[in-house]
C-alpha cells in the first residue's frame, strides 16, 4: 500500500509539473510577444520621415489627405494611383465594398468621373461617416448604397454589376475575406479583385508590418488560397500592394 502511494504521489507530481511547464511556457511565450510589440511601437515613433500623423495612423487605422479621412496607410493613395496609371484594358467599373468614411471613395470616385467609369460603393451605416461626408458625396454624385453585403439579394446585386461588360475592379474592404470568396465567382477574365488589412501569414503581419506599415489583419493567403485557385487568380504587383496592406489579383 505504501509503494502504491508512493506511486500515484509520483505520478501527480509529474503531471502537476508537466502542466505548470506548459503554463510557464505560455507565460513567457506571451510575456516575449508583448515586449516585441513594444519595441515595434517605440522604433515606428523614432521615424524621422512620416508625420506624426502618418506614424500614429498605423496603429490607429486612419489618416487623411487633403482633409479626406480614410483607414489606410500613408502609401495607399500613391499605390492605387500606380497600379491605376498602368492598367493595360481600361476599366470599365469599380466596385467598392466598404466605404469607411470615404475618403478613397471620393478619390476613387474622382478617377472614375475623369475617365468616365462607373463607380459604386457599398457598407452599412457607420459613424464615421457624418452629414458632412454625405453632403460631399452627394455634390460629385457618388453612389452610395447602404446595404448589407451578406445578404443574398446585395451580392447577387454586386455579382450581378461585376459581370457586366468590361473590365471590373472589385475592392474589398468591409467583410475582407468573406467578400473576397463570396464574389470571386462572379469575376470575368481580366477582372480585378482587391482586399485591404492584408498580409501573406500572420507571422509575417507580427514580424514586418505590425506599427510599420499597417496594424491590422484581417485576411491572409491561407484564407483566400483555395478560391485562388479554382478561379484562376494571379497576383498583381505583390510587393507594392503589400506595402499598403492591400492585396490584388487578376482573373485569367
Amino acid at each position: 500500500m505504501q509503494r502504491f502511494k508512493i506511486k500515484i504521489g509520483s505520478v501527480f507530481s509529474s503531471i502537476f509539473g508537466s502542466i505548470f511547464g506548459f503554463i510557464f511556457t505560455l507565460l513567457m511565450h506571451a510575456i516575449d510577444l508583448w515586449r516585441k510589440k513594444m519595441e515595434i511601437i517605440q522604433n515606428s515613433l523614432k521615424d524621422p520621415f512620416f508625420t506624426d500623423e502618418f506614424v500614429a495612423g498605423r496603429g490607429l487605422g486612419h489618416i487623411s489627405y487633403f482633409g479626406l479621412e480614410m483607414s489606410q496607410n500613408q502609401n495607399a493613395v500613391i499605390v492605387w494611383d500606380t497600379f491605376l496609371k498602368q492598367i493595360d484594358t481600361p476599366l470599365a467599373r469599380i466596385i467598392e465594398l466598404g466605404t469607411g468614411s470615404g475618403g478613397l471613395s471620393v478619390l476613387f470616385s474622382i478617377y472614375c468621373t475623369i475617365n468616365n467609369i462607373d463607380f459604386v460603393t457599398y457598407d452599412l451605416p457607420n459613424d464615421s461617416f457624418t452629414l458632412t461626408h454625405q453632403n460631399l458625396f452627394d455634390s460629385l454624385g457618388i453612389d452610395y448604397r447602404v446595404k448589407d453585403l451578406s445578404l443574398p439579394d446585395t451580392i447577387e446585386e454586386v455579382g450581378q454589376l461585376t459581370q457586366q461588360d468590361g473590365p471590373t475592379l472589385l475592392l474589398c474592404d468591409a467583410r475582407k475575406e468573406e467578400d473576397w470568396n463570396d464574389f470571386a465567382s462572379y469575376l470575368k477574365t481580366g477582372d480585378y479583385i482587391a482586399a485591404h488589412d492584408y498580409s501573406p501569414t500572420e507571422e509575417y503581419f507580427w514580424e514586418k508590418m505590425a506599427m510599420k506599415i499597417w496594424s491590422f489583419i484581417f485576411i491572409d493567403d491561407a484564407r483566400i488560397t483555395d478560391s485562388c485557385e479554382k478561379y484562376n487568380l494571379k497576383p498583381c504587383c505583390p510587393e507594392m500592394f503589400l506595402s499598403a496592406a492591400w492585396v490584388c489579383k487578376q482573373k485569367h
